[in-house]
Order: C-alpha cells, then sequence, then structure tokens
C-alpha cells in the first residue's frame, strides 16, 4: 500500500534530474587533471629543472667525495709507510734534531743557508725574469 501512495505522490511531483553529459564531464575532468600535471611539472617548488639541477649537484658532489676518500687512502698508506720506513725515521731525526750515530762526525758550515722553497721560487722567477729580459732585447734588435 505504501508503494502505491508514493507513486500517486510521484506522478504529482514528478521529480526529474537534469540530463549529464558524461562525455563533457570526463573531458573536463581530463582538462583539469592535465592541467594540475603541468602545474607540477613545470611550475611548482619542486619542478623538473630543479630536480634536475639538485641531480647534477648530487653527481659533483658524489664524485668529490669518491676522490677525497681516494686521496684519503693514498695518504694514510703514506703516513704508515713513512712511520714505519726506518731511513726516512733516521732521516728525520737526524735534520728535525741534531743526532747523529756513534763514530759519526758532523760538520757544521759556517754561513750555509739551507735553500727552501721560497728561495727556489725566487731563483724560477728571476731566471724567468732574465730570458723574458733577453727575449725583449733580441725583439728591440729586429725591429
Amino acid at each position: 500500500m505504501q508503494y502505491s501512495k508514493e507513486k500517486k505522490l510521484s506522478k504529482k511531483f514528478k521529480i526529474t534530474l537534469p540530463e549529464v553529459n558524461v562525455e563533457r564531464v570526463l573531458t573536463f575532468t581530463a582538462v583539469f587533471m592535465f592541467m594540475i600535471v603541468i602545474n607540477t611539472l613545470f611550475f611548482s617548488d619542486r619542478n623538473v629543472f630543479v630536480l634536475k639541477e639538485k641531480l647534477e649537484i648530487k653527481n659533483s658532489l658524489e664524485s668529490q667525495v669518491k676522490q677525497i676518500e681516494e686521496e684519503n687512502k693514498k695518504l694514510s698508506k703514506q703516513i704508515e709507510h713513512l712511520k714505519t720506513d726506518s731511513f726516512y725515521i733516521e732521516k728525520r731525526a737526524r735534520e728535525d734534531l741534531g743526532l747523529m750515530r756513534e763514530g759519526e762526525e758532523v760538520f757544521v758550515l759556517a754561513g750555509y743557508k739551507p735553500v727552501t722553497d721560497n728561495d727556489r721560487a725566487k731563483e724560477e722567477e728571476r731566471w724567468i725574469d732574465k730570458v723574458l729580459g733577453k727575449y725583449q732585447q733580441f725583439k728591440l734588435k729586429n725591429e
């Protein structure tokens, strides 16, 4: 009975839903999703260009880490070698501490100044300056 009353009421107050065009809704949804993807890829904080740049930085840092690790291994081998090399230890003891073996005689030269790296650099600069001076003289004679 109740069903028949509802049927009568629905005839009186006929409720119709608007027709929904499924193709239109799907097209709108697809365009909206496409715009979201484009926005994310190119205009967000984590876009493609920023990610590419971060990958390049990461790769360069990884290569630097590998290079430093290799250098660290070489230096640790060198340190270990220098700690165990008796010739090097003896040489450093003689030069830095002034030690000598029994029965050895040490001669100290008066006015002797050991050559340092700075002195060598100055000598090289002087040599280069001499070469440049000769070149300038040669250039002036030929002109």
